[in-house]
């Protein structure tokens, strides 16, 4: 079954990406749906670190994925910090980064830890233009795979409750 929607829309009125009034808008604004026949690709950061992937690319990845998932900031501070120095540094032991590419793009992210005490996914986030296209639940089946779990521990912030509902 195949969904295809015009690529470009806002909240208001359907436009094509090339269209001055869309191009103008701020990012906040804009929506993308996706056409399933482009397919999202899910990738591992540890799996990419274990295949030798060069330790250059590795790095770009990184702060890719942290460029993505700054606006986790507003419900944690310190989340920067956490990123780079907890979860990336904890990745050869019992961390894992999952995320969605669509377009050479990353656009969505799962941080998990699997160790003898807990199994949670730490963050969760795709983009918000790019919401509501099963990249988060997608994220999170993945994830309960990796933790061999169908249970994770995860902790939302409560203004956040209503985003993530349907997971």
């Amino acid at each position: 079954q195949t969904k295809f929607i015009i690529m470009g829309v806002t909240k208001k009125w359907a436009l094509t990406l090339e269209d001055e009034h869309f191009q103008s808008l701020p990012p906040e604004e804009k929506v993308y749906l996706i056409d399933l026949n482009m397919k999202v690709k899910y990738y591992s950061l540890k799996e990419l670190i274990n295949k030798n992937t060069p330790i250059e690319i590795i790095d770009r990845i990184i702060m890719e994925i942290l460029k993505v998932t700054l606006p986790v900031k507003e419900d944690y501070p310190e989340y920067k910090d956490w990123f780079l120095n907890k979860q990336v540094k904890g990745i050869s032991l019992d961390r894992d980064i999952i995320f969605a590419v669509y377009n050479n793009e990353i656009v969505g992210v799962s941080s998990i830890k699997g160790d003898s005490i807990e199994k949670k996914i730490c963050t969760l986030y795709v983009k918000k233009c790019f919401r509501r296209n099963s990249i988060g639940t997608n994220l999170v089946n993945l994830s309960c795979m990796e933790l061999e779990t169908d249970k994770p521990l995860i902790t939302i912030s409560s203004n956040k409750l209503y985003d993530y509902r349907k997971i």
